[in-house]
């Protein structure tokens, strides 16, 4: 494992796969060192083949394209809305909560550019 911010952030070789898989598909890299709370030049490790022998991981293990903040607030939004929606409405409304539910995760996943 290696440090490569400020903060000594280490992450373990697993991560460096997804990173390799990410490079790969086309991330951006501050998007990247976003999602995994490192500076951008851990990526850059990755990438150049500093940081280890790193083979890039399956890509059905991805997550989705995109900054992670936004949808981080996204995410947290929905989650607000259901909590509110099942405080409001008690039992009876429980399909409706999952549906909530569905939505998010699914506007979560979206691959965003």
């Amino acid at each position: 494992m290696t440090a490569s911010n400020a903060n000594d952030r280490m992450l373990s070789k697993d991560d460096a796969e997804i990173v390799m898989a990410m490079i790969a598909r086309g991330d951006r890299v501050h998007d990247i060192a976003a999602l995994f709370g490192v500076g951008e030049s851990f990526v850059d490790e990755v990438k150049h083949g500093s940081y280890a022998a790193v083979v890039a991981a399956q890509t059905d293990f991805l997550p989705p394209m995109g900054p992670p903040g936004i949808k981080g607030r996204q995410l947290r939004f929905f989650a607000e809305e259901l909590l509110r929606h099942l405080n409001s409405y008690g039992g009876e409304q429980i399909g409706a909560a999952k549906v909530m539910l569905m939505v998010a995760i699914q506007q979560y996943d979206k691959h965003e550019t």
